[in-house]
């Protein structure tokens, strides 16, 4: 090879190693709907990532041949996330650390922190529209608040200590769901001061009470959705705080509830559920009726395995309307968590058959 042909080679490497890294995610190896034959599917599973790779990020020949391969990175035990702009931000409770997955770039990094930042157990996170993320960390006994740029910007903690599950943004209001205090605690964003608690104090009655809220989600009027594991039901409140109703009973059959974790609301007001012990979730609509339900284990292994979190979006719809069947006409996309098995993180579509 002549020394011109042997630059104009390397140029062409380095370009090829440096151009733009728009992924696009790879699609589910297998093509599965729900409901199943012969009703109607309202869902398609389009995707799932364990690892870096599942991104469809371009490899860099360059980067290889100069550092060498790097090992694989992988999601080991993922329970709580939340998405922002083309990022999903993974809570990793055995890596102790945020999984950022870069749907943009194809691309998979870590978020452990140091010394004031040091993610001990991070179990939840909720992200503002700034970018700003709040962390529930068990381990800290506290919520980890990071910036746009994932930076330290500071915690809530409680005198008297709590043990954060989960947290939801309502404007000027943060809901922290308190294992430790069996409530919800209401703080104020910006002078971040705890405010109320959910059930009121001096609320005892029964059907207002929780036990052990893990999960939360909010609706369009404001009220607040508490997913309570200790009592096998998702509890709603009004902005004020006030009991209004319960969804699910104990039990494993339709329309019941044996391990309640992670809880989102759709545009119609549809809660959707997940429940750990029968891996599967559920659909209720806003009077507490199941509408449907997704995910059970099957034998090809293509169910979910331990699930814990569940966030619906509309935004990201572009990114995977290609993985979508053609005559499936995609709505939204609806994004669980699993804790084990080989699809750490199932992405759904949301449709129906045109």
């Amino acid at each position: 090879m002549s020394r011109k042909s042997f630059a104009h080679a390397a140029l062409c490497a380095v370009f090829a190693g440096l151009a733009g890294c728009a992924s696009a995610p790879r699609p589910a190896s297998t093509t599965l709907y729900y409901p199943q034959a012969p009703d109607e599917p309202r869902l398609q599973l389009l995707a799932t990532y364990s690892a870096a790779s599942d991104l469809g990020g371009r490899r860099s020949a360059l980067r290889d041949f100069v550092v060498g391969k790097q090992p694989e990175k992988p999601i080991v035990k993922p329970y709580g996330f939340d998405l922002w702009q083309e990022r999903i931000y993974l809570c990793d409770t055995a890596l102790a650390a945020l999984v950022v997955l870069d749907l943009e770039r194809g691309d998979l990094r870590y978020l452990t922190g140091a010394g004031p930042s040091r993610l001990i157990k991070p179990i939840n996170l909720a992200i503002d529209r700034d970018g700003t993320k709040y962390v529930a960390d068990t381990g800290r006994g506290a919520v980890l608040i990071l910036d746009a740029e994932d930076r330290y910007a500071g915690e809530l903690a409680r005198e008297g200590g709590m043990k954060p599950a989960d947290v939801a943004i309502a404007g000027d209001l943060l809901f922290v769901a308190d294992l430790q205090n069996r409530r919800v605690g209401v703080w104020d964003k910006k002078r971040r001061e705890y405010l109320r608690s959910i059930p009121a104090e001096g609320d005892s009655s029964a059907e207002a009470r929780l036990y052990s809220p893990v999960n939360l989600a909010l609706d369009r009027e404001g009220n607040l959705y508490v997913s309570d594991l200790g009592a096998f039901r998702v509890q709603k409140y009004d902005p004020a705080g006030r009991y209004l109703r319960s969804f699910g009973t104990l039990g494993s059959g339709p329309g019941q509830l044996v391990r309640p974790k992670g809880i989102d609301l759709d545009e119609q007001g549809r809660l959707y559920v997940v429940d750990a012990a029968t891996e599967l979730v559920q659909i209720f609509d806003p009077q507490g009726n199941l509408l449907l339900f997704f995910g059970e284990p099957r034998e090809d292994g293509s169910g979910l395995s331990l699930p814990a979190k569940v966030r619906i979006s509309r935004e990201l719809v572009p990114r995977f309307r290609h993985l979508a069947a053609p005559s499936f006409a995609l709505e939204y996309l609806v994004f669980v968590s699993s804790q084990y098995g080989d699809r750490k993180l199932s992405v759904f579509g949301f449709g129906h058959l045109q």
